[in-house]
């Protein structure tokens, strides 16, 4: 049994576009390592605080010496109900995005609010010394949580309408994320700026993508990575040469049509029905 687990784990990085489940490991991963450092370490250091070492502190210093803490601060999580609801909210949020983006760009976008916003936060307490201004340290213990509002506000950016079922009814993705964006900042008055920041990232980020702007380069291939419209067919073009599965010439179609014409719900029931089989060859 305990084999076939380590199996599951170690094939869970090598499967291809399974960038949301290795997220969720690493982050429960850094949790267990946190519950275990916090119960083992202090029993021969007394002075050992798990906390200050393992989170983000906006003390410059503190992070130069403890550079894993703006690492993985994406999935820094504190409380087996934060790690769960976090764990719940990524996976859906990002199975609903990557089906449209593909992993990679979805990746990029949960990550880059979380690293924006921690670097934010580290800036405002040296910002604050420079203008003669003294902001207090502190450690920021869910780092997921800008990582969630980046997924989210990436999602809203490229599909305005989508919407999330609960129990009976939906609602609007973009709802929902100002809602507990708002309910954030106002728990966290001090370092509000820091969600809001991690928010724009994401929704900003796929802003750069749907403008042909170029960010990062896919070392392994040598080009660039971005999201390219698609002018030169229209969409009746591709009839009568389709395969069962959608080129990525069709997919990059498909998704021009819901950037330029209001989202998910401008497509039609057909090529809905081609958008979903272009994630099952991501399944």
């Amino acid at each position: 049994m305990f084999n076939t687990i380590t199996a599951d784990f170690k094939n869970a990085f090598f499967k291809r576009d399974n960038q949301v489940i290795q997220l969720l490991i690493v982050m429960v991963a850094w949790f267990l390592l946190k519950l275990i450092f916090g119960a083992v370490l202090p029993i021969y250091l007394k002075d050992f605080d798990v906390t200050s070492i393992l989170n983000l502190s906006n003390d410059f210093n503190k992070v130069i010496r403890s550079p894993w803490s703006f690492l993985f601060f994406p999935v820094a999580v504190n409380g087996f109900l934060s790690l769960l609801f976090g764990a719940l909210i990524i996976f859906s949020i990002f199975e609903m995005l990557s089906n449209v983006l593909g992993s990679y760009k979805t990746l990029l976008a949960t990550l880059i609010g979380a690293y924006v916003g921690g670097l934010s936060f580290i800036l405002t307490k040296l910002i604050g010394a420079w203008f003669g201004y003294t902001v207090p340290s502190a450690l920021f213990f869910n780092g997921y949580s800008l990582s969630i509002f980046s997924l989210i506000f990436a999602t809203i950016s490229l599909l305005p309408n989508a919407e999330i079922r609960f129990f009976t009814i939906n609602i609007k993705l973009r709802y929902i994320g100002l809602f507990f964006l708002i309910l954030s900042a106002f728990s966290d008055i001090k370092f509000a700026h820091v969600y809001f920041i991690a928010a724009v990232s994401g929704y900003f980020y796929i802003y750069l993508l749907q403008n042909d702007i170029k960010l990062f380069k896919n070392k392994k291939k040598g080009r660039e990575i971005i999201f390219k419209p698609i002018q030169k067919k229209t969409y009746n073009e591709f009839i009568g040469q389709k395969s069962y599965y959608p080129s990525q010439e069709e997919i990059d179609f498909l998704l021009d049509k819901i950037n330029k014409k209001g989202g998910y719900d401008a497509l039609s029931s057909e090529e809905k029905e081609r958008l979903n089989r272009a994630s099952e060859t991501h399944s």
